[in-house]
């Protein structure tokens, strides 16, 4: 009786088991990789809304059609960048004034416009805005029985937050 090579089974199993390692291994990397990317294009959209509450004449209140608030500007400057991609979805935009104190560094968050004039001497005033939304993967695996897997499954929630100086002061009592 002839001894069997092994060989012959290896050379059978291999690409098999290459195929399963690419598709548990690989696959999912590639999405993880996608949903990071897309995450970047969050971070530019809440950089822009930052920036464009920035450059507002006023803080909540619409002076013409053509110098809306900084409120308006970022909900408007977040969602249009985003609109740019179709993978990424914005659900909320919020912009908050931050006063900080140059003497103590003490940082005040306001939601409201001021009630007395900016005062440039004493404190510094930034924009800052928090951009929230989904991230869709790449491939949405089905999860069947198993949960729902963010990032795999499911969308990724994030909140995204930048900042940016106020170029105009004289209009946060608006």
């Amino acid at each position: 009786m002839r001894k069997r090579n092994c060989y012959g089974s290896l050379l059978v199993e291999t690409p098999t088991v290459l195929w399963i390692l690419f598709v548990l291994l690989t696959i999912p990397m590639i999405d993880l990789a996608a949903v990071m990317i897309r995450y970047t294009f969050m971070v530019s959209a809440s950089r822009d809304a930052a920036h464009a509450a920035g450059r507002a004449k006023s803080f909540m209140s619409d002076l013409t059609a053509s110098d809306p608030s900084a409120m308006s500007v970022a909900d408007s400057a977040a969602r249009a960048t985003a609109g740019c991609f179709s993978e990424i979805s914005v659900s909320n935009v919020r912009t908050r004034l931050l006063i900080t104190d140059l003497d103590t560094r003490a940082v005040t968050a306001r939601t409201t416009p001021l009630t007395v004039p900016a005062d440039t001497t004493e404190y510094l005033y930034e924009f800052e805005t928090s951009v929230s939304g989904q991230i869709n993967p790449l491939v949405p695996f089905l999860a069947g029985p198993l949960p729902l897997i963010p990032g795999l499954s499911a969308p990724v929630p994030v909140t995204v937050t930048s900042r940016s100086f106020c170029e105009n002061s004289q209009g946060l009592t608006q």
